[in-house]
């Protein structure tokens, strides 16, 4: 993909190339299956609308938001998770997350926020906006009590 000097801000940069390629690939199966076009929409239409950007704002800007969206998401996670491997864990660590995002001051101070936010939440409530397919028989999972 691209290499490190196309990469600014946490999003990469990328040459016609290898937008084309992302592009193709939307549609791919990948390791976890068909990725799923659209799924961020809904919030990212709220978030246009309440920034101010736009009342309406259109289909293929959504998209294009969405894909960055999903580019910088990954390319986080990717950089905590080898940092973790590095570490011995098979799993992300806080530190390690918190590691990747430290000279992004921004990000950097939000993160005890969005915490007590994700620490406040039911597991139920979480599986049910991940997953809108898990319905009142999902009781019987390990993470539910």
């Amino acid at each position: 993909m691209a290499d490190d000097d196309s990469f600014q801000n946490g999003v990469n940069i990328l040459n016609d190339e290898e937008d084309d390629q992302i592009q193709m690939s939307s549609s791919k199966p990948g390791k976890r299956g068909v990725k799923k076009k659209g799924l961020l929409k809904d919030d990212i239409h709220k978030m246009m609308v309440g920034f101010g950007e736009c009342e309406e704002p259109r289909d293929d800007t959504m998209e294009l938001m969405e894909l960055y969206v999903i580019e910088f998401i990954t390319n986080i996670s990717k950089r905590a998770q080898q940092r973790s491997q590095r570490g011995g864990f098979t799993n992300i660590q806080l530190r390690d997350l918190l590691k990747v995002i430290e000279d992004d001051e921004k990000k950097f101070l939000r993160v005890p926020y969005l915490l007590t936010g994700i620490q406040s939440m039911d597991i139920k409530q979480i599986q049910r906006e991940m997953d809108p397919t898990i319905g009142n028989n999902a009781n019987k999972g390990l993470l539910n009590a």
